[in-house]
Order: C-alpha cells, then structure tokens, then sequence
C-alpha cells in the first residue's frame, strides 16, 4: 500500500511541470490570459494572437528624424527620390529604410556624423540607393557620431 501512496505521489508530482507556476504577467487579455507569461525557469512565452509589433512609419516623400524615433521602419512608397535626414548619431539608436518601390532613398547624417560604409565615406556624406524596390539599410549607431549598417540589402553609394 505505501508503494502504490508513494508512486502516485512520484506520478502527481512528475506530470505538473517545473514551469507551471507563473511567476509574472504582462499585458492584459480577455478570460484571464495575458500577453506574455514568464515562468519559474525565466522563460517567456506570448498569447499567440499577441504578436510583437515594431514601430514604423510609411514614409512619401523627405523626412527629418528624431532621438524619439530610435528603433523605427520607415517603408518608403514615394514616387520621388527622398531624403531623410538622422538625428545626431547616439549610442544605442538604430533606423530602418525599405523601399517599397524604384525610387531613389538618401539616408544623410548630421554634418559631424558618419555612415560606415565605404572608406571614402567622411561626415556628412549620404548613403543612397539605386532605386530598386526592396533596397533596405538598417543603420545602428555604436560609438558616437557614428552610423553602422547592421544590414543592407541592394546597391548603395555614397552620396557626398
């Protein structure tokens, strides 16, 4: 009899996971689920219709960027070439531009800042596209007063 108590206690205890108990919630849901779960082995998990949503902006024509936009997407549509102009190149901050299009796209920097892109490329100079649809670069600033492309995708030059 102790040996039929004890394997049922060993089987309760073996089919309730470590990771059952929440230990944090984020977010609300509706039914009592929340956004995201992260359990007592640190691992976090997402309601399947919470998704994660990144900041972006569908961009027509030039822009000039701000510090408070650090980590946006901007899908450019215009039909015209375009310029959009960075903030002063902060440690942490990071841009994105994709060409939803064939139209040209100029990335200029502050005049002390610099692209890392090809050794030609000094403060000031732009980086521009060829104008092919799904030209992308994602500029990530490091060390300051310096933009280093963390991707890019298509032809890209220096503007001057």
């Amino acid at each position: 009899m102790k040996r039929i108590l004890l394997a049922l206690l060993l089987a309760c205890f073996l089919a309730t996971p470590a990771y059952a108990k929440k230990i944090a919630t984020f977010g609300t849901g509706s039914g009592g689920t929340y956004m995201m779960e992260a359990d007592t082995d640190s691992v976090i998990s997402f309601r399947a219709d919470a998704g994660i949503k990144y900041p972006y902006e569908v961009a027509t024509t030039s822009d000039t960027l701000t510090a408070a936009e650090t980590g946006k997407t901007l899908l450019f549509t215009g039909t015209m070439a375009s310029t959009f102009t960075l903030p002063t190149a902060t440690v942490g901050s990071e841009f994105s531009f994709v060409a939803d299009n064939n139209t040209v796209m100029r990335v200029d920097p502050q005049s002390t800042d610099t692209i890392k892109f090809s050794t030609g490329m000094v403060a000031g100079d732009k980086l521009v596209s060829n104008g092919a649809t799904m030209d992308s670069v994602t500029l990530f600033c490091g060390t300051a007063n310096t933009w280093s492309i963390k991707a890019i995708n298509g032809t890209w030059t220096d503007g001057n």
